[in-house]
C-alpha cells in the first residue's frame, strides 16, 4: 500500500472525491494565488536519467485543480 503525497513524500495527502456542486473553502474570498512552480512528478522513463517534472500552481478559490495543467521538464 502506497500513501499518496503532494511533491515530496514528506507532504503525505489525505482526500476524497468532492460531491459537492460547489466546493467552499478558507480561501473563498481569494479569488486567485499564484503558488509558484511546484513538483509534480518523476520521469523515470530512463532509469540511467530521472528527470522532475513541474507545474505551476495557481489556487482559484482555495482549490488548486491539476485536471488540465501545463507539465513543464
Amino acid at each position: 500500500y502506497s500513501m499518496p503525497y503532494f511533491g515530496c513524500r514528506e507532504f503525505p495527502a489525505h482526500f476524497a472525491l468532492c460531491e459537492e456542486e460547489e466546493i467552499h473553502t478558507a480561501y473563498d474570498v481569494v479569488e486567485e494565488k499564484d503558488l509558484g512552480i511546484m513538483l509534480f512528478d518523476m520521469d523515470y522513463s530512463d532509469p540511467e536519467d530521472i528527470k522532475p517534472m513541474f507545474f505551476r500552481a495557481i489556487m482559484r478559490h482555495g482549490v488548486v485543480d491539476l485536471r488540465d495543467c501545463e507539465v513543464l521538464r
